[in-house]
């Protein structure tokens, strides 16, 4: 099992010789990073080998592993299961022959993997930049240690892909009053699109917890209302709102804090070179 960048462009390579078997497990396609971010205090927890094997510490045959690593990462990577040996990932014969492979203790220990039973509905704002995110009914039989919410932002960049992800912004959310419902408030709201949130819980095993599968949150940032042109937001036109204009045009995130319908100056919901155009027209004028 490789857990790395491009991880899965081995596969073709680790094809076994003839009359001998191998399974091989990777992280990420070819052209994907690999993730390896906190999860609360948990160095590394948020990572395909780290979600894989505590699957199997808790008892799961191979296949069941390998399934439950990948859903955990599917937001940012693509694992992939060679059992047949053709260098082929992911085919129905490979899920067949991975099955009733045990390759822990070959059992399931007697308290159940923790669970979150709620989640707060998705969300749309309209320039605020504060939302309460929380989830109810956390439960696990051995406690839990904290309930952490990792935060995909619009404007989030990994990086190169050869380069892995080491850092995600995450909130913890807290149960003051202890009736298992956890919850916090997320202040960075600032830049129009969709925020996508995974909530996990994590129990009090020792010394690596077992984390519960993930409820998702979206939060969609419509933006406030602004003077047309005005991507800043700062109530003037000025060559910052042409540049951030540009890198639009370029195919690259604005990070306006306001709604696209807003700066928008020739109706097509768009930020183009029409904006670029009108932004400078009238700069140059009051100059």
């Amino acid at each position: 099992m490789y857990d790395a960048c491009h991880s899965g462009s081995f596969l073709p390579l680790l094809t076994p010789p003839e009359g001998k078997e191998r399974i091989v497990i990777s992280s990420a396609e070819l052209g994907q990073s690999a993730y390896f971010t906190p999860l609360g205090g948990l160095s590394g927890g948020l990572s395909f080998s780290y979600q894989f094997w505590s699957a199997v510490l808790y008892g799961s045959e191979l296949d069941e592993a390998f399934i439950f690593g990948k859903a955990m990462m599917k937001k940012s990577q693509t694992a992939l299961l060679d059992a047949d040996g053709d260098g082929i990932g992911n085919e129905d014969d490979d899920f067949v022959l991975a099955n009733n492979i045990k390759i822990g203790r070959g059992y399931k220990p007697a308290s159940d993997m923790p669970r979150i039973g709620s989640a707060c509905e998705n969300m749309t704002l309209h320039g605020e930049t504060s939302a309460t995110i929380w989830v109810g009914s956390v439960s696990d039989a051995n406690g839990i240690r904290e309930v952490v919410a990792v935060i995909s932002r619009p404007d989030h960049d990994p990086g190169p892909s050869g380069t892995p992800v080491l850092d995600m912004p995450a909130l913890n959310l807290e149960d003051p009053d202890g009736d298992s419902r956890y919850e916090g408030i997320y202040n960075d709201f600032a830049v129009t699109g969709t925020y996508e949130i995974s909530v996990y819980a994590l129990d009090t095993t020792e010394p690596d917890p077992l984390c519960s599968a993930p409820r998702q949150i979206a939060v969609i940032q419509k933006g406030r209302s602004c003077l047309r042109g005005d991507l800043s937001g700062d109530d003037t036109l000025t060559l910052t709102d042409a540049l951030m204009a540009l890198k639009s045009v370029a195919g690259k995130s604005a990070q306006t804090p306001c709604s696209t319908s807003g700066v928008d100056v020739n109706g097509d919901e768009k930020i183009g070179l029409e904006e670029v155009i009108y932004i400078l027209d009238r700069v140059t004028v009051r100059e």
